[in-house]
């Protein structure tokens, strides 16, 4: 990924059982020793792997973590275009 000069971002659950939050950690780390502001990690304590997504989540526009990408994509897309 350090290769990468493109926007990246990592939405991730602090309590995912099959994706460890510490990667996404490590792989800040890796980003800024590199001298690399390109990777943006953004956690959720009490978020599983799904991001807590749940019917009573669905009805209130989704949980935080999907709202937070969906808003960071819109964002971007709205870059490309300027």
């Amino acid at each position: 990924m350090l290769k990468l000069d493109c926007p990246l971002r990592i939405f991730h659950g602090e309590l995912d059982p099959i994706c460890c939050v510490s990667d996404a950690r490590e792989a800040a780390a890796a980003f800024q020793k590199a001298g690399k502001s390109n990777l943006v990690v953004k956690t959720y304590p009490g978020a599983d792997h799904g991001l807590d997504w749940s019917r009573e989540t669905a009805l209130a526009g989704g949980p935080q973590g999907f709202q937070d990408a969906f808003a960071a994509a819109v964002s971007l897309l709205a870059a490309e275009e300027r």
